[in-house]
């Protein structure tokens, strides 16, 4: 039988997922986590998902790198996604709705309150993170 013949069937094994998908809300802002191994993809809005601006970053040393990927209003989320990167020695992707700017610095907070009190809804833990 020939290589790629359709007519050869190959085991085909399942991957476990190594995805967890987090939300929750405090102060009318709401947040929705996805944790992948050794990152993590924050969404922070007022409403319903709606992509203003996306931004990421890696922790290369000496400082991390960061991207944004599209470019909205909320320049904060390159600031956070660094931030988030350096503390948590993951790649971090933030998504972000419009916020009004004196909700920024209160998601700022909660997501770092959030962090520190739930690490394991944000990071792989089993990597020494």
């Amino acid at each position: 039988m020939l290589a790629g013949d359709p007519s050869v069937e190959s085991p085909v094994e399942c991957a476990e997922s190594s995805i967890s998908v987090h939300s929750f809300s405090h102060m009318g802002l709401h947040f929705h986590v996805t944790k992948m191994i050794q990152s993590f993809l924050i969404w922070i809005g007022s409403e319903e998902a709606n992509i203003d601006s996306i931004s990421t970053a890696i922790c290369i040393p000496p400082a991390p790198a960061s991207a944004s990927l599209l470019t909205g209003s909320q320049e904060w989320c390159s600031s956070l996604s660094k931030r988030l990167s350096l503390r948590t020695h993951h790649q971090v992707f933030v998504f972000s709705d419009v916020l009004d700017p004196d909700d920024v610095g209160v998601a700022e907070k909660i997501i770092f309150s959030k962090l520190k009190q739930s690490p394991e809804m944000f990071l792989t833990l089993d990597d020494g993170a």
